[in-house]
């Protein structure tokens, strides 16, 4: 949001168990896009319930969602009760600068379908020799790319075990992530 011109809104740590108030909150910045985890969704639409779907957080046009399975059935809350907001599945470890793969618009999953990578980020599906695994075969989600993470601090032995030298490219390095995926057909990743 900054680079377009956006701010992030931080609210006070009290406010966070206040759901009115966040609601409040976000109405009164115009915040228009929400990250957070599925359970603080499920949170935020609990204690909004007795609001009518209009003034359940209003200015709000998309929400990325990731950390957490995204249930189906949150996907069909947030389609009744959020209708004015684009549902986007964000997936990525800390150590990829938090999102490394994108399902946008989300309107059905059953799947646990997790998207395409982003822009400047490689994603490979590779078997415990590192090769790639055959399309609709689980393999570990590796990703690359310059949002990587360079080490853990104090701890070697950690970093050598998750980073390694990219198979495909020796110049670059991969995040063993240790996450069990597979590509679809259609070059989507399901989780």
């Amino acid at each position: 949001p900054l680079i377009s011109g956006g701010k992030i809104v931080i609210p006070k740590p009290e406010a966070m168990n206040q759901v009115m108030v966040l609601n409040d909150l976000m109405l009164r910045h115009g915040v228009s896009l929400l990250e957070g985890t599925p359970s603080f969704l499920t949170y935020l639409l609990d204690g909004l319930s007795d609001l009518p779907v209009e003034e359940k957080l209003p200015s709000v046009r998309y929400l990325g969602i990731g950390g957490e399975s995204l249930p189906e059935s949150l996907i069909k809350r947030v389609q009744e009760e959020l209708p004015h907001a684009q549902l986007n599945n964000h997936y990525g470890p800390t150590e990829t600068t938090i999102d490394a793969i994108v399902y946008p618009n989300v309107q059905v999953s059953g799947k646990n379908i997790i998207g395409r990578p982003l822009k400047n980020t490689r994603i490979f599906i590779l078997n415990e020799q590192l090769q790639l695994v055959p399309k609709n075969t689980i393999g570990e989600i590796c990703i690359g790319g310059p949002g990587l993470f360079r080490a853990y601090l104090n701890n070697p032995e950690l970093t050598s075990q998750k980073l390694c030298v990219n198979p495909f490219d020796k110049s670059s390095k991969i995040y063993r992530s240790g996450d069990l995926g597979r590509w679809t057909d259609d070059g989507q990743i399901v989780f």
